[in-house]
């Protein structure tokens, strides 16, 4: 009895795996021509000056809430005030950054608010230089910043 040899058909085309294999020596060609050049990196910030800063002191509250202190201890902001949730969100950033380079994790930590030139601005924990941009969080979440900033000049 003689067998015909059947070919099989092939789960995946040829043709299919040479367009993926194409793809990626194209990304990576694009990648390393990228770096190897002087191309600007996207997603780093406009170089500005300094205008203000303003130091902080970020606090896990006993009722799970997150408070933000002034330097005179007065609660500026609090978590569950209905338009500062977004502090938590800055806590959490600042606890996975201390966990992930083995700092010690507290319940409050100071930190420092900068006020760019630019208008960027920026909070700094003190202690392992972390810094997070506050307005990628939105213009609505970064104006109580920068009501910050302006209640500080009145009170000098």
């Amino acid at each position: 009895m003689g067998k015909t040899a059947e070919k099989k058909e092939e789960l995946i085309p040829k043709g299919f795996l040479y367009a993926l294999g194409f793809l990626v020596i194209a990304s990576l060609v694009i990648v390393f021509y990228s770096v190897l050049t002087d191309r600007p990196m996207a997603g780093l910030a406009v170089k500005s000056e300094l205008e203000q800063e303003l130091m902080l002191e970020l606090v896990k509250m006993d009722d799970g809430s997150v408070s933000l202190f002034d330097d005179s201890k007065r609660n500026i902001l609090n978590s569950r005030d209905g338009n500062s949730g977004f502090i938590s969100v800055i806590l959490t950033g600042l606890e996975y950054n201390r966990n992930k380079t083995g700092s010690s994790l507290k319940s409050n930590y100071a930190v420092r608010l900068y006020k760019y030139e630019s208008g960027r601005i920026a909070i700094e924990d003190i202690d392992t230089d972390w810094s997070m941009n506050v307005t990628s969080f939105g213009s609505k979440n970064a104006q109580i910043f920068v009501s910050m900033f302006k209640k500080n000049e009145g009170e000098k």
